[in-house]
């Protein structure tokens, strides 16, 4: 790993550029959405947000890890996002961050990670596959809106 950058737990003051991010990832997000989603996450300990912190470009990738535990099978975790920034991909961030990821696992006691990533993202899924990530299946996602909590349909 580059001494230019670290791998740590994201922070509140980081907030804007991991917004940016989401919009690099393509979820455009205003800075007061990631803030509320930011803080549900922190909330959690079955849940992190590791950033490559960049020695002069500041954060430059994120990686949102979470518990999952299913009656079906043993738990696991998920990985629920990564990004790294448009200039610093293919410089070894994405690696950090998945390094960073089965770190986290490995305190939990996680024994495998599991990730879904759009067909699209062809490149995402060859260096999902260098990570040594296999396809399992393929699936359909569904979704249902409800609307706003509280609203009735």
């Amino acid at each position: 790993m580059s001494t230019e950058w670290i791998v740590r737990l994201a922070r509140p003051g980081d907030i804007p550029r991991l917004a940016e991010l989401c919009g690099q990832l393509g979820y455009p997000s205003e800075t007061a959405q990631v803030q509320q989603r930011f803080d549900l996450i922190a909330a959690s300990t079955q849940q992190a947000i590791l950033v490559v912190e960049h020695s002069r470009d500041g954060v430059v990738g994120w990686a949102h890890v979470l518990r999952q535990c299913f009656l079906e099978s043993d738990p696991f975790a998920e990985l629920g996002g990564l990004v790294v920034s448009e200039r610093h991909r293919r410089t070894g961030v994405g690696r950090a961050l998945m390094a960073g990821v089965e770190e986290w696992c490995a305190q939990q006691g996680i024994e495998s990670i599991r990730l879904r990533s759009n067909t699209i993202r062809h490149a995402a899924h060859r260096f999902y596959q260098q990570m040594g990530f296999t396809v399992e299946k393929t699936q359909y996602t569904f979704v249902k809106r409800l609307g706003p909590a509280g609203e009735k349909p």
